[in-house]
C-alpha cells in the first residue's frame, strides 16, 4: 500500500467468530459482514477464522476477505497427535479441578466459568499455529463466548497483537432480561463473568452508548469505543394514497422478536383491521414466523418466511414496525428501517441507543394503545409519512454511514 508516496505495510486482522455470517439472514450476520467488508476495503488484510460447525459453501466467494474453518484445520491433524492433545487437555483440567476442590472443599465455578466456549488443546494448538503463521496486528473476536481463543494464545504471540472484542450487546443484561421474561437463554453470563472476559481485551467495541457506559462501569480503566452498525442509505420515496397500506415486520425467531410480534398481533393488529379492513396488509419476513402457528390464522397477514434479501420488502413497505418489549444492544432491524428511509413505529426498547431521534426520525410508543394510535396516524396521513421518511433519511446520514459509524474504530487503529 502506498500512502503519500511512502510504502506502508499491510496490516493483518483475524476475525474470530462461530457465526455463519455469510448467510446474512439475521442482524448479527449483517453486523459482522459489513464491519469485515469495511475494514477490508480500508486496507486491512482480513482472515475470518470460523469456529462454528456449519460448512462454508464451496461457491462462496468474497474478494475482500478469506474464510478459514477451524473444523477443517483440525481434521488435518494426525489422529495420534490429536489424541496426545486431548489427553494433555484432560490431565490439565483434572489437575485444575483437583487443586480447586482441595482449596475450596466444595465444587465452585472458577473465573473461567462454563459460560463461555471452552476450546480443546487441539483448537488451541491450531489457532496458535494460524496466529504464528499470519502474524496479525489485530485479532477481533465476535461476542465474548470465544474469549478463550485469546487467553489460549502463547505469551509471545499475545504480546505482539491488539485483541479487540465486538460485543454486540451487554450479555449480562440480556441474561437478566430473559430471566425476567422466563425465556430460555443458552449463552448466559452475570456481570462478574462478563467483566472477567472483557479484561482480556485491549479494545472493547460497544454498539451503542448505553452499552458503552455499562462496559466502562465494569472496567473503569478499559478502552471502550462506540461503533454503530453501518448500512447503505436509501433516499426517501414519496408516499402515495394507494391502497392497501403495507406494514412490515422483519425478524429472526429469537424470543424478543416472537414475543413482540405476538403482542402486537394481540393488542394492535385487530383494532387496525377493525378500522381499515382490507386496506391494510402486514408482511412478516424472517424465521420469526416459524415460532407461531397463530400467525397463519390472522387476517391480512402475508408470511414470507426466510428470504434471500430483505431489501425489496423494505422498499415496498409503507410503514415498518418494531414492537419489541425486551432485548439488548442496537436493534439492527431499526437501523435498517431508518436507512431505507421508512416511517417506523417502535418501543422504548427498540429505540435504545437512538434516543436523540425519538419521535423525530421514528415514532416511539409507550404502550400498546399508543402503538396503535401512532400507527394509525401514519396510515391516515401521507404528509406524516413523508415527513418521517425525510427525518429518517437525515438521521441515518448522521449516524449509519460507514465513515461515521466506524470512525471511532479506524481512529483507534490508526487507519
Amino acid at each position: 500500500m502506498i500512502i503519500n508516496g511512502h510504502v506502508k505495510e499491510h496490516r493483518r486482522l483475524i476475525i474470530v467468530t462461530n457465526i455463519s455470517f455469510w448467510e446474512r439472514k439475521i442482524g448479527a450476520h449483517e453486523r459482522i459482514f459489513r464491519m469485515a467488508s469495511f475494514l477490508a476495503s480500508y486496507g486491512l488484510d482480513i482472515l475470518i477464522y470460523y469456529t462454528g460447525d456449519k460448512k462454508i459453501p464451496n461457491d462462496y466467494e468474497n474478494t475482500l476477505f478469506s474464510i478459514l474453518s477451524s473444523k477443517q484445520l483440525r481434521s488435518k491433524i494426525p489422529k495420534q497427535t490429536a489424541l496426545v492433545f486431548r489427553v494433555s487437555g484432560w490431565l490439565k483440567e483434572m489437575t485444575r479441578v483437583t487443586k480447586h476442590l482441595l482449596k475450596h472443599r466444595t465444587p465452585h465455578e472458577t473465573n473461567h466459568g462454563s459460560w463461555h466456549a471452552n476450546i480443546s488443546e487441539v483448537d488451541r494448538y491450531v489457532f496458535n499455529q494460524v496466529v504464528k503463521k499470519i502474524e496479525p496486528h489485530y485479532i477481533l473476536v465476535e461476542y465474548i463466548w470465544l474469549t478463550r481463543f485469546i487467553t489460549g494464545l502463547k505469551y509471545n504471540l499475545r504480546q505482539r497483537l491488539i485483541a479487540i472484542i465486538d460485543t454486540h450487546d451487554v450479555i449480562s443484561d440480556r441474561t437478566s432480561q430473559f430471566d425476567k421474561e422466563n425465556r430460555l437463554l443458552q449463552q448466559r453470563a452475570n456481570v462478574e463473568q462478563e467483566a472477567e472476559a472483557l479484561r482480556h481485551y485491549d479494545l472493547i467495541i460497544a454498539i451503542q452508548k448505553h452499552d458503552a457506559e455499562k462496559f466502562r462501569d465494569m472496567l473503569p480503566f478499559g478502552s471502550v469505543i462506540i461503533a454503530h452498525h453501518a448500512h447503505p442509505i436509501n433516499s426517501p420515496v414519496k408516499a402515495s394514497d394507494r391502497k392497501p397500506i403495507h406494514l412490515l415486520f422483519v425478524g429472526s425467531q429469537s424470543a424478543p422478536n416472537t414475543d413482540g410480534l405476538n403482542l402486537f398481533l394481540e393488542h394492535v393488529w385487530q383494532p387496525l383491521i377493525d378500522t381499515y379492513a382490507d386496506d391494510l396488509i402486514l408482511h412478516i419476513v424472517g424465521s420469526v414466523s416459524n415460532n407461531s402457528a397463530d400467525f397463519y390464522s390472522r387476517k391480512n397477514l402475508i408470511i414470507h418466511g426466510m428470504v434471500d434479501s430483505v431489501d425489496e420488502y423494505y422498499e415496498k413497505a409503507d410503514i415498518v414496525i418494531a414492537p419489541l418489549t425486551y432485548g439488548t444492544g442496537l436493534k439492527i432491524k431499526v437501523v435498517e428501517a431508518l436507512c431505507f428511509s421508512k416511517p417506523l413505529v417502535t418501543t422504548n426498547i427498540g429505540a435504545e441507543g437512538l434516543e436523540t431521534a425519538r419521535n423525530q426520525a421514528f415514532l416511539v410508543a409507550d404502550n400498546w394503545n399508543d402503538f396503535c394510535l401512532k400507527t394509525m396516524a401514519l396510515i391516515d396521513s401521507t404528509e406524516q409519512r413523508n415527513k418521517m421518511a425525510q427525518s429518517a433519511y437525515e438521521f441515518s446520514n448522521s449516524m449509519f454511514t460507514e465513515a461515521i459509524a466506524y470512525k471511532p474504530l479506524t481512529d483507534k487503529l490508526g487507519l
